[in-house]
């Protein structure tokens, strides 16, 4: 306001122009001395060096603490801006900010002005939320590298340990397989000392195809004990390989299996004759087929028959009564009294078929399985 033309700065008239005597101020205006209008500033208004009245506003940018609106903004009712001055009781025009633009406390501004001394604040504030955005970027991406790299070495061990596992695997296979090799060419898992390597390749000179004159240097008291002894041997091998194409998809393995079933068709019989007693006739009978399955090795087919013959004489003890709560001895001594039209005529197919098999093996098969044991013994290092 301009006292000496009662005109205010933004070209307008007020009402009361002029100063009021007695100190006081036009209605509306501002106290002199620290007089009071009506519609003014109240008793104590704005100090001159700069305090902060009652309840007023103070000079240097500072916010006021009991001006508030019942919106949480500043009064505007006879307030004095943030940045005014008062010079001699009077407000400054100075910087003035129109009321429009008052920071409310929550740091908003009314309407849409800028808040009124807070623009450092504002930047301040700014930066502080920021910052800590960006961190989070930071930190996840550093979280999400931590993942990948874990991930990695996860991947690195388990490979690496499927490899070490693996060939820790090839190795025992070949352990095994010496041990059943070593048990058809020199009758023990342990290759002697004084053998000449050259034997291995030599099946006329195995162990095996000289039984009748080294079974006994090697201290077993029967055939049979032999070729448990093998079998025994090659069962750890073939749990450990065959999964494996070598064995699975390969004519070896049934080659070793008609080679078991043939020198060990007795303790079959005896198996045969647990599972009739306790299963019956039709599931012995269905066994015997499901153990050659269509294998087509001419040795099988005649195992087949034998073992099946075998299970029809078991058949004729049963309806002679040679298992009936009899104890073993009894049961042996039954069945070989019993003599009668059935038992001869079974004891006859049996006795021909054992004589064929005899010829069959020592003449054709036997040859042809040790040739096959000698091209898996130099497929082992290649093709695990």
């Amino acid at each position: 306001m301009d006292p000496s033309t009662g005109n205010n700065f933004n070209g307008g008239n007020t009402t009361g122009q002029g100063s009021a005597p007695g100190g006081g101020a036009p209605t509306g205006g501002m106290p002199v001395n620290g007089g009071t209008t009506s519609g003014g500033m109240p008793m104590g208004g704005m100090p001159v060096n700069g305090g902060v009245p009652t309840g007023g506003m103070p000079v240097n940018n500072a916010v006021p603490t009991n001006r508030t609106s019942m919106d949480g903004g500043v009064s505007v009712s006879g307030g004095t801006s943030a940045s005014e001055m008062p010079v001699n009781g009077r407000a400054s025009v100075i910087n003035r900010t129109p009321t429009s633009n008052v920071m409310s406390m929550n740091g908003s501004t009314a309407n849409s002005g800028m808040p009124v001394g807070v623009g450092r604040a504002q930047s301040n504030e700014g930066d502080i939320v920021l910052n800590p955005s960006s961190n989070r970027r930071k930190k996840s991406k550093l979280f999400v590298a931590i993942a990948i790299i874990m991930v990695l070495i996860i991947v690195s061990v388990g490979v690496a340990v499927y490899f070490v596992n693996d060939n820790n695997l090839k190795s025992s296979i070949k352990v095994r397989w010496a041990n059943y090799y070593n048990m058809l060419v020199y009758g023990s898992i342990e290759k002697p000392e004084d053998s000449r390597d050259s034997i291995s390749n030599e099946s006329d000179k195995w162990f095996l195809r000289n039984l009748d004159s080294s079974l006994e240097k090697k201290g077993y008291d029967s055939y049979e004990k032999y070729y448990s002894d093998v079998k025994d041997a090659y069962m750890v091998f073939y749990n450990l390989v065959k999964d494996r194409a070598i064995i699975k998809d390969g004519v070896y393995n049934s080659q070793v299996r008609s080679f078991l079933n043939y020198n060990l068709r007795d303790d079959i019989v005896d198996d045969l004759e647990e599972m009739y007693i306790e299963k019956g006739f039709d599931e012995t009978m269905s066994y015997v087929n499901t153990m050659f399955g269509n294998n087509s090795n001419s040795i099988d087919n005649y195992l087949r028959i034998y073992f099946e013959d075998y299970v029809g004489l078991i058949k004729v003890y049963d309806s002679n009564g040679c298992y009936d709560g009899l104890s073993s001895e009894e049961s042996r001594i039954c069945k070989s009294t019993l003599n009668n039209k059935e038992t001869y005529y079974y004891y006859g197919l049996i006795n021909n078929m054992n004589n064929s098999l005899s010829y069959f093996y020592d003449n054709l098969f036997l040859i042809s399985f040790c040739s096959r044991m000698i091209e898996l013994n130099q497929k082992m290092g290649v093709e695990l």
